[in-house]
């Protein structure tokens, strides 16, 4: 009973402070910063983290056969709404500083199209790792068959199986945050621009430990505990997701407004080639000036 309402607790605060970010986000929604964040996908993101603290939900209280099917599965799709989108951020930001003169006029359809497919295209695949996840899954009914039951209530938590499901589901969002990051960590940082770069590392490097993390404890774990460690883990990871990502992104837009303008983020809303500190001129010396 206390650890539901600690875990409660988390998640409402958790989500409170989700809303406050996309509130913010809404208000600054045509400015450069909100722009090179994703722009609509940035949104789209933050609902999609919203979704999964929202989707815990489903861990509290007596289970049923409907809920126990939905619970993993609900919670990982809506982490792969966020991570793809990190994904195809990433994606955008290596374009630009690995192919610098091709960045530029394809930057439109990358940021657009290009963008939208991938998010799709990786929802669509997760969703099939769920309905797979999902047919292959015993029922609660013949779970409690195989067990012995002296508190429901209390006690009784979903099975969670196939196991090899459940690792493809969570599976599957860690290499999406590894793909972000491998595209992110050695990205040339822009001089005098927003290191956007800099946000989706740190974020997808928080998400991967902490999965990586969960693995040897839960696996150590029986019954109710497992349900403890999966929602603790989760509620982690997601505000890792948004302290990293989003949260500098609040802190320029209310501390430094100044900041927020197009030439902050011309790499990444117009495919400038980022500008190295050895490429920035040189104020001229007084001697150089008078040869």
């Amino acid at each position: 009973m206390t650890e539901s309402v600690v875990m409660v607790i988390a998640g409402a605060l958790l989500l409170l402070c989700q809303s406050a970010v996309l509130l913010l986000f809404l208000r600054h929604r045509s400015s450069p910063l909100v722009l090179a964040s994703g722009g609509t996908l940035a949104f789209v993101a933050l609902l999609g983290l919203m979704g999964a603290c929202l989707s815990l939900v489903l861990f509290l209280g007596q289970p049923t056969d409907t809920v126990c099917r939905l619970q993993v599965p609900l919670t990982s799709i809506w982490q792969t709404v966020a991570l793809s989108i990190l994904a195809s951020i990433s994606l955008q930001v290596f374009f630009v500083s690995e192919f610098p003169q091709r960045a530029a006029p394809h930057l439109h359809t990358i940021r657009g199209p290009g963008s939208w497919l991938l998010v799709l295209s990786c929802c669509v695949a997760q969703a099939g790792i769920c309905g797979w996840f999902v047919q292959e899954g015993p029922s609660l009914s013949a779970y409690m068959e195989k067990m012995e039951i002296t508190f429901v209530r209390a006690f009784l938590s979903c099975p969670v199986e196939p196991q090899i499901g459940f690792g493809l589901l969570q599976g599957f969002n860690v290499v999406l945050a590894l793909v972000s990051f491998l595209c992110t960590f050695m990205a040339v940082k822009p001089f005098h621009q927003y290191n956007l770069s800099r946000d989706i590392t740190f974020s997808c490097l928080i998400y991967c430990v902490i999965w990586v993390t969960f693995i040897p404890i839960y696996i150590g774990l029986k019954g109710k505990q497992k349900s403890i460690v999966h929602i603790s883990f989760s509620l982690s990871s997601n505000f890792g997701l948004m302290a990293a990502y989003f949260f500098p992104k609040c802190f320029l837009m209310m501390r430094n407004p100044e900041l927020n303008k197009a030439e902050y983020f011309c790499t990444v809303l117009e495919g400038v080639p980022p500008t190295l500190p050895e490429d920035e001129p040189q104020p001229q010396t007084q001697t150089e000036s008078v040869h």
